[in-house]
């Protein structure tokens, strides 16, 4: 999610290696760029979960180094430090998990209801994502 537009993108990978993140966020920035010059130098901060691949010493200094982007991780186990992102995940997930509820449908489908919930709530204000 980007603080600018506040506009919910999700993009499927293989694998978690840090070339795949950077071609994920070459995806986003192409795909949901906010505005039409936007390119990925225009990042000057990515904040990440504390996942360990998106912790790898590899994936920063490429995204410093080619892009000048700084990493900046939420602690282990807390989610609140995400910031702006994190309301609207979990308003994101709940959507999805409220759609399958009400079509009775299995995990299974959860990826597609997940674009739906993405897709809804890009359009309706979240309660605490500002």
């Amino acid at each position: 999610m980007d603080l600018f537009s506040k506009h919910v993108a999700f993009i499927g990978t293989e694998s978690t290696t840090a070339s795949d993140i950077i071609a994920c966020l070459k995806t986003w920035a192409h795909l949901h760029r906010p505005r039409p010059d936007f390119t990925l130098r225009a990042v000057a901060v990515l904040h990440v979960d504390a996942a360990p691949q998106l912790l790898s010493e590899e994936l920063k200094a490429t995204l410093k180094d080619d892009y000048g982007i700084r990493v900046i991780s939420a602690a282990p186990k807390h989610q609140h430090q995400n910031g702006t992102p994190e309301p609207r995940w979990q308003t994101t997930r709940q959507l999805a998990f409220k759609l399958m509820t009400h079509a009775h449908v299995g995990l299974p489908l959860f990826d597609t209801a997940l674009q739906q919930a993405a897709l809804i709530c890009n359009v309706v204000p979240v309660r605490g994502a500002f």
